[in-house]
């Protein structure tokens, strides 16, 4: 067996993860590379006879893409998502659809936490403070706070919830919890208390958002969920920027409802540059970055190829969304 391999990405430096997994399955293989860009154009002239396709999830595999494969056993996403990928045309033609679930739950649980240290126990922006010739105490606008005192309330504990939860309880913050299905027992196992959504967001100090994205999350923390919130809480996110009203946030920070927030992820990305999100004060924004590490993406780049070798080989073990 060679099979012919089609790479489609303009993120990584290299692909020696890729080929190294390759090289120790088969005893010879063929890899042709395309950016999101050429793919199309490539599509026609040799990535239609694709044995394997690893592609980056801002290419949209849809339909007409789908249909003009003539080998292909697998569409296998660099991402832990797959929207760019219509699942049922892929269905419709017997190929496979792979995913990478959990490469980045840790990841996202450290930038939480480097959050609520940033917030709480500062190490950074000083200079003003010492240029001015203070010293000591009297450089905080805010009272610092051991983090052992905060109460942090997730909504949404799938696995990064989890992560989230037991490297939260690890250094002593009370770990709260809801989503739609969340058991006592489930929770307790990571560290944290379940209890209602109006409990969570009235007691707790920081709000860390964990939903999927889908027409029944849209907006899910609007204008009402938000005025719920304790009077001076933080809000997180790293789930998704339609999950979140940011139009209301920015209101509700703004009158001093709230805090803040730290938003890793926006509806629009990248945002417009005069987005009132990007001009509250209170609200940081970082871009879309809570996901990475060295560790994560070679994870990402390893697993994509390993779930390609094993549908092609017929191995099991393969994280599949279809086929």
């Amino acid at each position: 067996m060679k099979p012919r391999i089609w790479i489609i990405d303009s993120e990584w430096p290299n692909y020696d993860i890729e080929n190294a997994v390759f090289a120790q399955a088969f005893a010879d293989y063929t890899v042709r590379y395309s950016t999101p860009d050429s793919f199309r154009e490539d599509l026609k002239d040799f990535g239609c006879r694709a044995d394997a396709v690893l592609c980056q999830i801002d290419v949209p595999m849809d339909r007409a893409a789908i249909e003009r494969f003539e080998n292909c056993q697998i569409l296998s996403n660099y991402g832990t998502g797959y929207n760019n990928i219509d699942t049922a045309a892929a269905t419709e033609k017997g190929i496979a659809v792979g995913y990478v679930p959990g490469y980045c739950d840790e990841d996202i649980a450290d930038y939480v936490l480097s959050a609520l240290y940033a917030v709480k126990k500062p190490v950074f922006g000083f200079e003003t403070a010492i240029g001015q010739g203070l010293w000591g105490a009297q450089v905080f606008r805010e009272t610092p706070h051991r983090l052992s005192s905060l109460t942090l309330f997730l909504v949404g504990f799938g696995r990064i919830g989890a992560a989230v939860a037991k490297k939260a309880a690890a250094v002593g913050v009370r770990v709260l919890a809801w989503s739609p299905t969340l058991t006592p027992e489930r929770a307790a196992a990571s560290g944290a208390k379940a209890v209602s959504l109006e409990e969570g967001l009235s007691t707790a100090d920081f709000v860390s958002l964990h939903l999927r994205y889908s027409a029944e999350t849209e907006r899910f923390l609007d204008q009402t969920r938000l005025s719920k919130m304790k009077p001076g809480a933080w809000l997180l996110n790293t789930a998704r920027g339609g999950v979140l009203d940011q139009a209301a946030l920015c209101e509700a920070v703004k009158a001093g409802k709230l805090s803040g927030a730290i938003l890793d992820v926006l509806k629009t990305e990248p945002p417009a540059l005069d987005d009132p999100v990007l001009h509250t004060k209170g609200i940081f924004v970082t871009p879309h970055i809570s996901y990475d590490s060295q560790e994560a993406l070679d994870a990402l780049q390893r697993r994509a190829a390993e779930n390609a070798v094993r549908v092609l080989k017929q191995i099991p073990g393969a994280d599949l969304v279809a086929g």
